[in-house]
């Protein structure tokens, strides 16, 4: 089958990428170098409360994209006071699809030191993710078990452990608790082999693509490169061939996730 053939039955969705970024330029000739490749929708997490009115604008101007509004671990000390409220009203005025990115991350002696206030901003959103009945787009970094601890006390909570790496026992324990897991650009590396062993455990009725663009390039650039959003397709393309897949299987697979968790309209 011919690459344009190919393509047009193609219909690759990115989970997490972070198109709000200063360092794209020129977005729309981005994105339409994207949809050329078969790559029709983007969901764009946030990181913190400054992030929503770029995200809306970004929403608004380009077809195909969809938000989730949160604060990241790393931007926890940035918030005040009656900022849940914040994240509620713009949750629900702005038709967010999902709470995040949020969640832990004990990476560095400066973030362990932030440890209490993490545990409760994340756990604050775990709250309203069950009262909105919103999914959650979760960051873990050397930080899951503490992550699972506190999402089995909400079990009605859905959502998705984005750039997963950790043990395969962490793996399953996410799978029990039904949970997606987000794989991108570092399984194209021929030295991820945790990462590709985990790849071959998650069912593929909960595996979801992502590039987290523009950060975390794979195996297909340079060091020091930028990720771009057309890079899902090579991310595709990799996944496809370690699950012994074709692409266009693992399109419709991977969409059809996406659409469920999140309950997009294509």
């Amino acid at each position: 089958m011919g690459l344009i053939r190919r393509i047009l039955f193609l219909q690759l969705i990115d989970s997490h990428i972070h198109l709000n970024s200063l360092l794209y330029k020129n977005l729309l000739d981005i994105l339409s170098k994207a949809r050329s490749l078969g790559i029709s929708g983007w969901i764009v997490p946030g990181t913190g409360l400054a992030d929503i009115e770029a995200q809306v604008s970004l929403k608004t101007a380009y077809q195909g994209i969809d938000n989730g509004f949160g604060v990241h671990p790393w931007y926890v000390t940035s918030i005040s006071d009656g900022w849940q409220a914040v994240l509620a009203d713009a949750l629900l005025q702005h038709q967010a699809i999902a709470i995040g990115e949020c969640g832990l991350d004990f990476s560095t002696d400066e973030l362990i030191t932030q440890k209490a206030r993490q545990l409760m901003v994340f756990e604050a959103q775990v709250e309203l993710a069950q009262s909105l009945n919103l999914p959650l787009i979760i960051h873990s970094y050397k930080a899951v078990d503490q992550v699972l601890k506190i999402l089995r006390h909400y079990p009605t909570v859905r959502g998705v452990f984005h750039s997963f790496n950790g043990s395969l026992q962490q793996l399953e324990q996410i799978m029990d608790l039904g949970y997606y897991i987000g794989m991108g650009g570092a399984v194209t590396y021929h030295r991820a082999k945790r990462m590709q062993q985990n790849l071959l455990q998650i069912p593929l009725s909960r595996l979801l693509l992502e590039t987290d663009g523009p950060y975390q390039v794979g195996a297909y650039r340079t060091k020091g490169e930028m990720h771009y959003p057309e890079d899902l397709y090579q991310i595709a393309q990799s996944i496809a061939q370690q699950r012994s897949l074709t692409l266009e299987d693992l399109a419709k697979i991977t969409t059809e996730n996406v659409v469920q968790l999140f309950n997009l309209e294509l």
